[in-house]
């Protein structure tokens, strides 16, 4: 609490004496409309800035405050399917030069067991559940890009790592996050289940369908929310929107590459709540408790998680509403991306939260927000999205 009250102290002093971030955090959203391509075009070239740091080949965040971080294995492998998709829309081959540059570190720096370590990569943690599963996203993508069978082999490593460990019941419970069983690893099935589609192993999708069905049998409520996911302890009883979208994503993920429509229905009560306060306030709140009720800023990163989410229920359903209402959130979105500054490490991305003294990722700009952001606009973008062969209307 005192580390934290100090770090907004200091902040609030350079808001005085320093224009330029003082028009960083006193910024409102921009009326002047930004085309996607532009804006597609500027968090890909942020990206690529926030690897080229260091020659180590991950992707870093930056804070106004404290500067770069070192580089995050969790985020760059799945940072590295959507460079990849870059490449083909955007037509740049460096944005595919990039991505295979992070999959050849990842390659590196695999454990033995299989998995990926936690955190930024200067703190030499464990491997866990979670960062394992993102990046098996990142070696699949350069598999499929590439066939380059190495980049299969370590995803399978992972894949069976995580079917090892996993619970009877679904869950992982071990070498996960704060040690605690949380329900946003719906988020490591939808990887599993791509897994099983590239090699048939049934234990795959065996692991990403039990995962699935423990957190709805288990730990969904009516209303559609979820316990026990938040990334914290403290409050988990108001989890933050980016862990919330995660297991929302994770349902829908998973259930249309395993056509099991129970867990996109699932994931669609959520939906329609969220969409509905999308409608009222055209902005998410940072956290929402067991009600609904929301609380904290707007986090950029959930929040184009959850137009992503809208854009895989559109594909799936045929029905334009979710559409319009991801359209509505990214070109929000769009309206708060830097484009302008002096700053230029800054330039083209997108803060953690809206102000950019929100409590989540405070005056930081996150390269997983900047990858969420590219994801969704990317989707939007002719001949995007996932193909889904089923045509249904939404559920009422």
């Amino acid at each position: 609490m005192i580390k934290s009250a100090y770090r907004y102290f200091s902040m609030f002093l350079k808001v005085l004496v320093d224009r330029d971030i003082r028009k960083l955090v006193l910024r409102k959203p921009n009326s002047i409309e930004i085309k996607d391509v532009s804006s597609a075009i500027a968090l890909s070239n942020w990206l690529i800035g926030a690897q080229k740091i260091d020659s180590d080949g991950g992707y870093r965040t930056y804070y106004l405050d404290t500067k770069w971080t070192s580089s995050y294995p969790e985020t760059s492998g799945y940072i590295i399917p959507v460079l990849l998709e870059a490449s083909k829309k955007l037509h740049s081959v460096e944005y595919e030069k990039s991505a295979l540059i992070a999959a050849e570190w990842l390659l590196s720096i695999q454990k033995k067991e299989g998995g990926w370590q936690g955190g930024y990569i200067h703190q030499n943690r464990p491997a866990i559940v979670f960062n394992t599963g993102q990046i098996i996203r990142g070696m699949l993508a350069a598999f499929e890009f590439t066939e380059n069978v190495r980049y299969l082999e370590s995803a399978i490593r992972a894949g069976n790592w995580l079917t090892s460990i996993q619970n009877k019941k679904g869950y992982w419970e071990n070498y996960v996050y704060l040690n605690r069983i949380r329900v946003y690893d719906t988020y490591v099935a939808a990887p599993l289940a791509l897994l099983y589609k590239a090699t048939g192993n049934e234990d795959y999708k065996r692991a990403a369908i039990a995962q699935c069905e423990w957190v709805i049998n288990e730990k969904q409520q009516k209303n559609g929310w979820f316990s026990d996911a938040d990334n914290t302890i403290k409050h988990n009883d108001r989890p933050i929107l980016h862990t919330l979208a995660y297991t929302i994503d994770g349902l829908i993920e998973t259930g249309i590459l395993l056509e099991r429509e129970d867990f996109i229905k699932a994931a669609l009560i959520p939906s329609k709540i969220l969409a509905g306060k999308w409608e009222l306030e055209k902005c998410f709140h940072g956290r929402y408790n067991s009600n609904w009720i929301g609380s904290e800023a707007l986090i950029t990163t959930g929040s184009a998680q959850i137009a992503i989410s809208f854009l895989r229920l559109n594909d799936f359903y045929k029905d334009p509403y979710w559409r319009d209402m991801a359209r509505e959130i990214l070109d929000f979105l769009k309206s708060i991306q830097i484009i302008d500054s002096t700053i230029k490490e800054v330039r083209g991305g997108i803060f953690g939260s809206f102000p950019v003294w929100g409590q989540y990722e405070a005056f930081g700009l996150p390269n997983w927000a900047n990858k969420y952001f590219l994801e969704g606009l990317l989707m939007v973008m002719p001949s995007s999205g996932p193909i889904i062969q089923q045509s249904k209307s939404t559920p009422s």
